[in-house]
């Protein structure tokens, strides 16, 4: 074989090159991945309250004090007043494990003597808003909602949240998330698609009510290929009327953190951790106020805050808990954040009592740390792994473990174990005065101060409302 000169051998090479079909690829190399990198955030538009004029503007929500009205109760916050006397110790009754394992049940809430839920079942494709009489556990009603979500999971199913007269949900249906009104007798009242969702995100965020408006978020990245969704964003929809109040984008990223509204160093705000920051809007028109950065990259627990500050937590390989001061405007990472706890943090939401940050990890962990430093105050193994936020009241910390044990700790005495409540199985938990409610789909028992009470046998209401 004759071996050709190197310059007629390039030649060939750029002969071939000019030849071959995919010789013009590079430019749609370009342009797919210039789609997929916006795919994410197509078709999410920013709504302000300028542009559909000024908002009804509505009374506070009234409410009880034992009433638990949203997700982490009416604080949002999974603290509970100091004069609670919740009951330490208990043992459920037997038969309170699920018999329809294809069936969950989200996290209650109570208002007045009447306990909400909404419950879903994969074998019938099905999703309900369901009302029990807290003292006799019959079913009053029960609505069928829309929903098209995937096989139920208790973790992912939202919790309503209610103003006193009207119940809100969140589901996905259609490619769109929205938000559906109901009165205290189970009838609609409206429904709002609130934007795009895509097929692997669900509406595990609960929405949350303040003054005249309920929020929500979703925070999702969404494949170039699936078009029922477009990135993330968050929201305010007026109670009344449903009518999308405002609306702003959020950079796509994976989580399931449930919006928190507070007033902070004077401005009302709405702060949610997500993808690489966490951000606080304005409460009343959505614009950012300030954000901090950190290495995360899914977020599922919430936040906690004072009147000053926001303490956050996250999981995975740069788990941390950090405090940020709340009176910044735009990125403040270098300026407002106090400090980080390394390896302090958790899937779960903390919570505040006596001055520290309890943060209750996946492996058993208890920890807290001082709020205006974040070292380490003490620290507690317990047994169990722990994905939802604990609660406090007084001195105690009630830990919530996967199973729907109950272990309660001293904070005043480093975590000192006080009891520790076994479960026959996964319940989801809400709080009333001084009792206890645990629900799952094989029933409700109430735990007070003559021990527990099994209200709801069998399994939970199946009839819809007529």
């Amino acid at each position: 074989m004759t071996t050709l000169p190197f310059t007629t051998a390039r030649l060939k090479r750029r002969a071939l090159w000019r030849s071959w079909p995919w010789r013009g690829a590079a430019p749609v190399i370009v342009a797919v991945a210039a789609w997929w990198g916006l795919a994410g955030m197509s078709g999410v538009t920013t709504i302000t309250p300028a542009d559909h004029g000024p908002v009804l503007p509505l009374a506070e929500p009234f409410l009880a004090e034992t009433d638990w009205s949203g997700w982490r109760g009416g604080s949002r916050q999974g603290t509970l007043a100091a004069s609670t006397a919740l009951p330490v110790q208990w043992a459920l009754p037997e038969g309170t494990i699920p018999r329809i394992p294809n069936t969950a049940v989200s996290p209650p809430i109570v208002v007045g003597d009447a306990i909400y839920f909404t419950r879903r079942s994969a074998t019938q494709g099905q999703s309900w808003l369901a009302c029990v009489d807290r003292t006799s556990g019959d079913s009053r009603w029960q609505a069928t909602f829309d929903s098209d979500e995937g096989p139920p999971r208790a973790s992912l199913l939202p919790t309503p949240a209610c103003d006193g007269s009207r119940l809100f949900v969140t589901s996905a249906t259609k490619g769109q998330f929205l938000v559906t009104a109901y009165d205290a007798d189970g009838a609609q009242l409206w429904s709002q698609s609130v934007g795009p969702i895509g097929r692997a995100v669900g509406p595990g965020q609960s929405p949350v009510v303040s003054g005249s408006l309920v929020f929500v978020s979703i925070d999702q990245r969404t494949a170039p290929w699936d078009w029922s969704g477009s990135g993330g964003y968050v929201a305010a929809v007026h109670r009344q009327t449903g009518q999308i109040v405002w609306r702003t984008p959020r950079s796509g990223g994976d989580g399931a953190a449930t919006p928190v509204v507070a007033t902070l160093a004077g401005r009302r705000q709405l702060i949610l951790p997500g993808r690489g920051r966490i951000q606080a809007y304005d409460a009343d028109t959505g614009r950012e106020l300030w954000m901090a950065r950190w290495p995360t990259r899914a977020i599922v627990g919430a936040v906690v805050c004072d009147d000053q500050h926001v303490f956050a937590t996250t999981t995975g390989t740069d788990r941390e808990t950090l405090c940020v001061r709340a009176d910044g405007n735009g990125d403040v990472t270098d300026t407002h954040v106090l400090w980080r706890a390394k390896n302090a943090g958790s899937s779960a939401s903390p919570v505040l009592i006596d001055g520290n940050v309890i943060v209750a990890q996946e492996n058993g962990g208890v920890t807290a740390l001082d709020r205006l430093n974040g070292r380490v105050v003490w620290q507690q193994q317990l047994a169990g792994r722990f994905t939802t936020a604990p609660l406090a009241a007084g001195s105690r910390v009630y830990c919530l473990d996967d199973t729907g044990g109950v272990t309660v700790l001293d904070a005043r005495q480093h975590g000192q174990v006080i009891a520790h409540n076994r479960s026959t199985g996964p319940h989801t938990i809400a709080v009333s005065g001084d009792q206890w409610l645990f629900v799952s789909p094989a029933g409700l028992t109430i735990v007070g101060a003559n021990g527990p009470t099994q209200i709801a046998h069998g399994d939970l209401p199946s009839r819809d409302r007529h």
